[in-house]
């Protein structure tokens, strides 16, 4: 209970309760300088002063003294010792202020309210004390003269100063002393390191983006992709989990990028702490660190929740404004997640102990801001848990509706630990704020683009072996590269019609045109693994295949979506003629665009994969397309025979594997200067093709422009 005496005591010195500023802590706040003036006021504000009203028996120590702004405004002793308290220690500290920043903070704080103005000037108070005072107050004495000022102003001087310096600026009290809105010349550092991590976080990605366009610099990254930007920290994983569901591994540059922003969170955590020899909180200088670094952690933590959810959504502006393709923000989210999560443990950890140290752990933890906190921490944890490549994959509709439902108990369980705490909206809601807008404009740009297309029927056929085609009519959007879809089938699923999934976009004019057979061989890559000898003979021979289904009519304008059953919603897909669906599209990928300004563009899929590719052999002049299919998923090429049917330079083998460092080595050699390969298809087939552009980009001249479209969980 010493704590909580104590932080009673800071009241009571404070003397009153001010409207609290909402902003970002330190720069929207009140302002609490000059320091020397402001710790001047406090030390002196909780004495009597003759127009003081007492209300109850000082004798018996049960007074309650109250005194008002008009009385300090009017009380000469008062305002004269208040005087002499701001020439001696201002000047004592090394403040040299100017008699007009005096001045400025004379109005402002003599009377203990902005509003009622003091009796005499600051000049005029000093003028009327004609020698240095000697009377020394006691406590709960009445000012009757000027005083000398009270040992106290050290205590408060050092704390507003450590305070300030941590970017508290006093609004953990959810007030400043006698101050005004005002904006602050100078940052503190909490506000400082948390925007420098927020800017580094999504600004890096605009810089590298925009870099890339200037001359020069566009040389110098063609060069280092092959060795910083395509090939993965970890052998060649990284479409493909790690061994043990560990996740995925990111590329070398992405690690570079998280292990800057791991860096900046650990070096601003630690650095730059200031100390003071009294403290109103803390009971010596190592409690001061540890506390501070409880603060710090928890506004770092704060400062990363915007970011977390910027890099989590679909309407990412840097999706518009970089280069970077989804997949490796999503990748990035996780990283910047456990990075929260790590931030939240410390501060709640450090809590503990301090709190425990100053032995007021017992009366803190039952109050409700504490429980918020717990709720917060103890959901972000248990978010990092149950995101494991294990878990999502084992159900990852159950792992998104949970995630969505955990992640609104975090920032609802962080929101009220602030406002328990500090008792208004402080300046750390702010980044709260920003966080819920970001996440609020992801789902109204959402709702708005399936508004747009408004709702549709689909036409569903099944095609055999787990494959079917959805036919939506009437849905112009152009042959695009790139262009996904997320797609709605609510009567699917009546009580979870929200379920969506991410499809390639093809438009059915491609699919419908005239076609001839596609010759389909077995090339290097040998038979199909488990296919028999006589098979693989079989296969071996170039033959011709006509569609099953080329002679159902299908309307040509609208968007067709060829799928491959999964677990999840698509494992429900039956033939329909009339089919309930809500597109939330298109989506448009702008790191495809460094592909259609290469000289030659390499096709590489496998299976279902060769829906993203379709619109790429249309959008360039010069596509060579190597298409790989199981030999159950011969269906696909039937499907498809249409839109392969202008493309000259194509290889489609059924049953077997394309020799990927052939392709690369053969389309290497016949001279291209900057060679475009666009991967979808299988992990283990991306994987393959990033490790042989790395190997061909390091080794040749040739310049290779690598885009992997590929689906991780």
């Amino acid at each position: 209970m010493e704590g909580c005496s104590l932080v009673f005591l800071v009241f009571l010195t404070l003397g009153h309760v001010c409207s609290a500023s909402i902003g970002l802590t330190g720069i929207d706040s009140f302002e609490n300088k000059p320091f020397c003036a402001t710790a001047c006021f406090g030390s002196l504000s909780s004495y009597r002063l003759s127009c003081s009203e007492v209300h109850g028996d000082l004798d018996d120590h049960h007074a309650h003294v109250m005194t008002s702004p008009e009385c300090r405004a009017d009380n000469m002793p008062f305002l004269t010792s208040l005087a002499w308290c701001i020439h001696s220690k201002c000047e004592e500290v090394g403040e040299h202020l100017a008699t007009s920043e005096i001045e400025e903070s004379w109005e402002r704080t003599a009377g203990g309210d902005p509003a009622v103005q003091p009796r005499w000037s600051y000049r005029q108070a000093l003028a009327n004390i004609s020698e240095a005072p000697v009377m020394e107050l006691g406590h709960g004495g009445t000012i009757s003269e000027t005083v000398k000022t009270p040992f106290f102003w050290n205590v408060l001087y050092g704390t507003y100063t450590t305070l300030y310096q941590e970017g508290w600026n006093m609004n953990v009290f959810g007030c400043v002393p006698c101050q005004l809105p005002r904006p602050l010349l100078q940052m503190p550092a909490n506000t400082v390191y948390s925007l420098i991590i927020l800017n580094v976080g999504f600004g890096l990605p605009v810089v590298l983006t925009w870099l890339g366009y200037l001359p020069l610099f566009d040389r110098v990254f063609e060069r280092l992709m092959p060795y910083i930007v395509y090939p993965s920290l970890v052998g060649t994983y990284h479409v493909r989990p790690l061994p043990l569901f560990l996740g995925n591994a990111p590329t070398v540059g992405l690690a570079l990028y998280v292990g800057l922003m791991v860096a900046l969170n650990v070096v601003l955590s630690a650095v730059n702490f200031k100390t003071t020899e009294t403290h109103l909180w803390f009971q010596n200088k190592s409690q001061q660190i540890m506390g501070y670094l409880m603060y710090r952690t928890g506004v770092l933590s704060f400062a990363l929740a915007p970011l977390l959810v910027l890099f989590a959504g679909r309407n990412n502006f840097l999706l518009w404004i970089t280069n970077w393709p989804h997949s490796t923000f999503v990748l990035l989210h996780r990283w910047v997640a456990r990075l929260f999560a790590l931030q939240a443990l410390l501060h709640s950890v450090l809590a503990v102990a301090v709190y425990s140290e100053m032995g007021i752990y017992a009366a803190q933890s039952v109050l409700p801001y504490w429980a918020w906190g717990v709720v917060g921490t103890l959901f972000t944890c248990v978010m990092v848990v149950a995101s494991s490549l294990f878990l999502r994959r084992l159900s990852y509709e159950l792992f998104l509706l949970s995630h969505i439902v955990m992640a609104v108990l975090v920032v609802v369980g962080s929101w009220y630990h602030v406002v328990e705490r500090f008792a208004v909206l402080s300046g750390f809601t702010m980044w709260l704020w920003t966080a819920c807008a970001v996440w609020f404009f992801d789902r109204l740009v959402r709702v708005l683009r399936v508004l747009k297309v408004g709702v549709r029927r689909s036409r569903v056929t099944e095609m055999g072996d787990g494959y079917v085609r959805i036919d939506v009519q009437d849905v112009r959007w152009g042959v695009v590269p790139g262009q996904k879809v997320y797609v709605y089938f609510p009567s699917l699923n009546r009580l979870r019609p929200w379920k969506n999934h991410p499809f390639s976009v093809v438009p059915t004019s491609l699919l419908s045109a005239p076609h001839t057979p596609v010759q389909q061989v077995v090339g290097d890559g040998g038979p199909e693994k488990g296919s028999s000898q006589d098979e693989a003979a079989e296969k071996s021979q170039p033959r011709d295949v006509s569609s099953a289904h080329s002679s159902v009519p299908r309307a040509s304008s609208g968007l067709t979506l060829l799928i491959r059953k999964s677990t999840g919603m698509t494992k429900h897909l039956r033939d329909n003629e009339s089919l309930l669906t809500l597109l939330e599209g298109p989506y448009r990928d702008a790191s495809i665009s460094p592909i259609l300004r290469c000289e030659r563009v390499l096709l590489i899929g496998g299976g279902i994969g060769i829906t993203s590719l379709l619109p790429l052999a249309r959008a360039h002049p010069n596509v060579r397309i190597c298409w790989s299919v199981r030999r159950s998923a011969e269906c696909l090429v039937q499907a498809v025979e249409g839109a392969l049917q202008d493309v000259h330079d194509k290889d489609v083998k059924v049953g077997a594997r394309t020799d990927v460092d052939g392709v690369l080595r053969d389309e290497a050699e016949m001279g291209w200067s900057r060679i475009g390969v666009v991967a979808c298809g299988p992990g283990s087939l991306c994987d393959d093709v990033r490790a042989a552009v790395v190997r061909e980009g390091r080794r040749r001249k040739t310049v290779f422009e690598l885009h992997v479209d590929a689906y991780s969980w």
